[in-house]
């Protein structure tokens, strides 16, 4: 495949999972946060962290939910939804690779 076709398919691509992306990525890093204070609690404490829960949390509990379920459920739809982004990801990383090697390869040649 030509690399004008590849950089297209590659920049389309980036440009629709772009809001995915950032919708895990701030999702996880949400949750990710969240979890670390309450180990953070539950060493300072010294009680079992399942039992640590994020009562003072500022975000309502709806909000909460919501990240949750964007971040890691939504059933068949969710796990949907997350095979298309983790696919789309896949498709990035090898066609910027493809550029990559392409760009370089004519790169030597000159």
């Amino acid at each position: 495949m030509k690399e004008i076709k590849i950089r297209k398919i590659h920049r389309i691509l980036g440009v629709a999972l772009s809001i995915f992306l950032g919708l895990q990525a701030i999702t996880g890093l949400y949750l990710s946060v969240r979890n670390w204070n309450n180990i953070s609690k539950k060493e300072k404490v010294s009680i079992p962290v399942e039992h640590v829960h994020a009562e003072h949390d500022a975000l309502s509990p709806v909000f909460e939910s919501l990240i949750g379920v964007v971040h890691r459920g939504g059933g068949w739809y969710g796990l949907a939804y997350r095979m298309v982004v983790g696919l789309g990801i896949i498709g990035l990383s090898f066609s910027g690779l493809v550029i990559f090697f392409q760009s370089r390869s004519r790169l030597k040649n000159h």
